[in-house]
């Protein structure tokens, strides 16, 4: 984005030059001082021309300019002449400082100017020109044309900006469209309309073109800044709890004793929302019964209610004036347990709360933050940022955040908790938070002079909300006229409900449909006593309700979206009635995008479907964005986070028992994962970066779901290898690289792809569907890929498939949860300084994680024929090094530079164990380049046999055991391999025994 910007500097020194120049020409007596000896203005005029020419020099790679543009460039060399001129006038004018007789030598010079006055002349003539020329074409680089195609490219630059202005919300560029205009104006008065003495308007022509630039970057650092912060699901959790009901939740401002209104104007700290606890085994331990009680109480709802409220906004405003503070500013977070890792991690909360306050302040960017936001933000530096920005001398602020849902974060609650303490110390944050009542809250909020239970206040709240639900329907005030005993029904509801407004909810749905019915107060008396007072006897009677004939279907949606890792779109749904009738159907499918209008007229169908089959359980929610395809606009989520955790805890072998034992929520998971991969609109030949942005970004997403249902089903012995075959088969035809599947040219998963909040992978050059299987540890679709194609052994140009096994993948630490879904269990958290690995990605991050070599792929690979002695890049001369000696190689490189924890390492001895038993060779040396690290830490010994030269040391394998494991084991291992030598004649059974001596030692 800077590069467009990049010609109007070199516009500015031009018009720097040109206005410098004809100041110089203009009045020849500032030329001729010779009292100062070499005139300055000499010196500083070869200064503004070596700026262009370097300038020049460094856009001449930049390629795909418009012709405003390139005229520019032309117009810059067009100067170099004429600067050559000017110099060389000035260079004959000028008298030396050591000149003899300084006095008549000035005079001489005087002479000498008046003889070039017509060579002045010209060349004060084509500096006007120049003049011209560059007002004309930088005004149209300036302008927006009426032909949208013929826009400069500073022009599409300055829409770009204002395209990611609007999709954030913000109002950036604002003051660089207003420079824009300011010098478009300036650039209608050519340098001959004001030419009065010096002033010639250049000099401050190429100030505004330079302030024009600065600009342009600032606004541009600060949306990449915030678009580094925002995950797309950041507001999603918020949007999706119903607002509060009509004349509900005053009394949180009302009423004394809540202690908000008070917390709002004067205190600080931290008020907390929380349930009533019922039961004294509660206060000891998180049991069920916690959960079923205190759930759907109406935290949220409330939260959501009082966040963003009119009354909290100025409540808050009078807080941070009395503190004399310029500005106030709130943000909120609503952790989501069923979400995506972002939304119940604490990066997430950071990230969320962040965005929102840099959003509302982006001045703050460039105080509290010089980051790259190319590089991923970690929870250090996010806190970091929170604080400096809560101190900032230049604005002054009070920060108000709204947390809701801590019992929902997906981690260690008292690391939460300490977060929040730590972020509340400040006396210019405040904290509201809401959670259910367990151990780690209660045992810090309730020494907290603010806070709330939330059901001593909500009884009459749901009396009005029953009263009011019941009043509007007509079949009900008409039974209330003949039978008064109906209105006793509104109390009964709210007292039973003993404040969870979920079960107030659903008592009111059901009776609205008894009412429906015509039925009497006798009924519906009956039928509100029948109803279970805890939620899990509840959704369990709304379940055994549903017709029988649905149950199968019933069953099958609600395994399927518990066990998926996202929300299924509602075409999802569609996908699953298709498989009970074919199950290889997303194999036959074609390749043809979905449309909008398919996608509604699926989503009305399911509305409805949905009611039958699972009684309101399940709820379609339209989920919107600038750029999401309409086949994911429908999602499938629970009414509640308390219905997935009653159908996972405790209904799973019931909903097992209807949906038959042969179903399998993996396989069709995955099923409709290739189905919405078939039916996903590609953009193609639109010139929009969004769209094809968030194209990868789905793709990548989906590709993790894929594998994470792929890795379940290998858990249970199973591997889908037609499903993941034509996977790839449809990337590779989606992304415009027809050809085999298994092939590694061009193969679509050599594209960068980050896996989002499911995992992130950083992708090797040249990766096939077959390398992303070994790094996702599918060992059954390895081993019967490799028996059905072994020429994928060695098919991979850049990397074997060996590599892949022994490269460790090293990746943040605050992506662990993400990773570990995609990884599986082998993983390690531990400080790499720096972090370097086999092929490891570079980052600059100390906390990393480290993911264990898989020694079952691994050997799995070996038995197929893998050769640990295959020279990596036998096209290049030099390098001669084979698979096994580099992995070794990587390994000590990695020793030297930090502390490795011994299970690592054991991981490691376990890996050479494998490849010295299929042959790996100990017989060896290896050249690796001289360090100062390398002398330190490796003592190379007489059986190493070392030789050195000035750029390579030759190291044998013996010597680099020697440092990864140890001094004594190595000491050890070279006296048993002279002992065993004499007893056992094969090398490799000899290696294979010392290495298993080694291990006991």
């Amino acid at each position: 984005m800077a590069e467009p910007f990049t010609v109007l500097s070199i516009a500015a020194n031009i018009a720097q030059f040109l206005g410098y120049g004809l100041q110089l020409l203009s009045d020849g007596k500032e030329m001729y001082n010779s009292l100062h000896g070499a005139l300055d203005e000499y010196h500083e005029l070869e200064a503004i021309i070596e700026d262009i020419r370097n300038i020049s020099n460094e856009t001449k790679h930049l390629s795909g300019h418009s012709i405003g543009e390139n005229t520019i460039r032309k117009l810059a060399a067009e100067c170099m002449p004429l600067a050559e001129k000017l110099l060389g006038i000035l260079n004959d004018l000028k008298v030396p400082n050591d000149a003899r007789f300084r006095g008549l030598k000035t005079l001489h010079q005087t002479f000498r100017s008046a003889g070039k006055k017509k060579e002045i002349q010209i060349l004060k003539h084509r500096l006007m020109d120049l003049d011209m020329r560059l007002r004309t074409r930088t005004s149209w680089m300036l302008q927006r044309q009426v032909i949208v195609n013929c826009h400069s490219d500073v022009m599409s630059a300055i829409d770009s900006l204002a395209h990611v202005d609007d999709g954030l919300k913000l109002n950036l560029t604002s003051n660089l469209n207003q420079l824009r205009i300011d010098i478009l104006e300036k650039l209608q008065v050519p340098a001959t309309s004001n030419a009065r003495g010096k002033d010639f308007g250049l000099d401050s022509l190429s100030k505004e073109l330079l302030s024009f630039l600065d600009e342009g970057k600032r606004v541009k650092h600060q949306q990449d800044v915030l678009q580094s912060l925002v995950f797309e699901e950041m507001k999603q959790r918020e949007e999706t709890i119903k607002d509060a009901h009509e004349m509900t939740l005053n009394w949180m401002f009302e009423k004394p004793e809540t202690g908000f209104m008070n917390w709002l104007k004067a205190d600080s700290g931290i008020y907390w929302v929380r349930g009533k606890v019922f039961h004294p085994y509660i206060m000891s331990q998180r049991s069920q019964v916690t959960e079923a009680t205190q759930a759907g109480s109406g935290k949220s709802t409330l939260m959501k209610y009082i966040c963003a409220h009119d009354t909290t906004l100025n409540a808050l405003e009078s807080w941070a004036t009395r503190a004399g503070s310029r500005t106030l500013v709130t943000a909120s977070c609503f952790f989501w347990n069923a979400g995506l890792p972002m939304q119940k991690s604490i990066r997430g909360l950071l990230q969320s709360l962040l965005f929102q306050v840099f959003r509302a302040y982006p001045s703050l960017i460039l105080e509290t933050s010089s980051k790259d936001p190319k590089v991923l933000w970690t929870q250090k530096e996010l806190t970091s940022a929170l604080a400096i920005a809560s101190k900032s001398s230049k604005l002054p602020s009070k920060f108000c955040f709204f947390v809701d849902g801590l019992d929902e974060y997906d981690g260690d609650h008292e690391d939460i908790v300490q977060l929040l303490q730590s972020l509340a110390a400040s006396p210019n944050i405040k904290i509201c938070v809401s959670s259910r009542p367990w151990n780690a809250f209660i045992d810090v909020f309730e020494q907290c002079s603010s806070k709330l239970v939330l059901e001593d206040f909500t009884n009459n709240d749901m009396q009005k909300y029953v009263h009011n639900m019941l009043a509007q329907d007509k079949i009900f005030m008409k039974a209330a006229k003949g039978d008064s005993r109906c209105q006793t029904l509104v109390p009964q509801i709210a007292d039973k409900a003993q404040g969870v407004w979920l079960w107030v909810y659903l008592v009111v749905r059901d009776l609205l449909r008894d009412l429906k019915g015509r039925e009497g107060f006798p009924l519906l008396q009956r039928r509100l006593d029948s109803f279970p007072a805890e939620l899990e006897k509840y959704f369990a009677s709304i379940i055994e309700r549903i017709d029988k004939i649905h149950r199968e279907e019933t069953a099958k949606i609600f395994r399927i979206t518990v066990d998926a890792v996202t929300p299924i779109p509602a075409l999802g749904l569609q996908y699953l009635l298709v498989e009970q009738e074919d199950p290889e159907y997303a194999l036959k499918m074609q390749i043809q995008p979905i449309f909008r209008e398919q996608e509604w007229e699926n989503a009305q169908k399911w509305e409805r479907l949905l009611n039958s089959r699972c009684s309101d359980l399940l709820e379609l929610n339209f989920r919107s964005t600038n750029y999401a395809p309409p086949i994911m606009h429908h999602k499938v989520e629970f009414l509640h986070r308390t219905v997935i955790d009653f159908l996972r805890d405790n209904y799973q072998n019931e909903l097992r028992e209807w949906a038959g034992h042969f179903f399998d929520t993996s396989s069709s998971l995955s099923n409709i994962i290739l189905g919405l991969i078939k039916g996903y609109p590609v953009p193609q030949g639109t010139k929009d970066l969004e769209l094809k942005r968030k194209f990868e970004n789905d793709v990548s997403a989906l590709t993790a779901e894929l594998i994470c249902y792929a890795r379940k089903l290998e858990r249970n012995g199973k591997s889908n290898i037609k499903l993941l075959n034509e996977f790839d088969r449809v990337l590779c035809y989606r992304s415009g690289k027809i050809g085999d599947p298994c092939s590694h040219e061009r193969h679509w998963n050599s594209m960068r792809h980050k896996f989002n909040d499911l995992g992130g992978l950083e992708e090797f050059s040249h990766r096939t569907i077959l390398a992303l299987a070994i790094h996702a540890g599918l060992r059954l679709y390895v081993d019967k890929m490799l028996n059905e194609y072994p020429e994928l052994l060695n098919d991979n140009k850049e990397y074997t498939l060996l590599e892949h096994a022994l490269a460790p993948f090293v990746a943040p630490s605050n992506k662990m949860e993400q990773i570990r879904k995609f990884t599986d269990d082998k993983m390690r958290e531990y400080a790499l300084v720096p972090p370097v690995g086999f092929h490891s990605p570079s980052r600059n991050q100390k906390d990393q994680i480290y993911t264990l070599i898989d020694t079952e792929m691994l050997e799995i690979l070996l038995s197929h024929g893998a050769d640990p002695n295959k020279n990596r890049r036998p096209d290049q001369k030099g390098d001669q090094n084979t698979v096994w000696m580099d992995f070794l190689n990587e390994r000590a490189r990695e020793n030297r530079s930090k502390y490795i924890p011994e299970d690592i390492k054991s991981n490691w001895y376990e890996a050479c164990q494998l490849l010295i038993d299929y042959g790996a060779d100990l017989d060896t040396n290896i050249s690796i380049a001289q360090s100062g690290a390398l002398h330190n830490s490796l003592r190379v010994s007489m059986a190493s046999k070392a030789s050195i030269n000035s750029n390579l040391l030759e190291v044998s394998i013996i010597s680099i055991i020697h440092e990864i494991f140890g001094h004594d084991k190595a000491e050890r291992l070279i006296a048993k391999i002279n002992e065993e030598a004499k007893e056992v004649p094969s090398k490799t059974t000899r290696l294979s025994i010392i290495w298993r001596l080694l291990a006991s030692t």
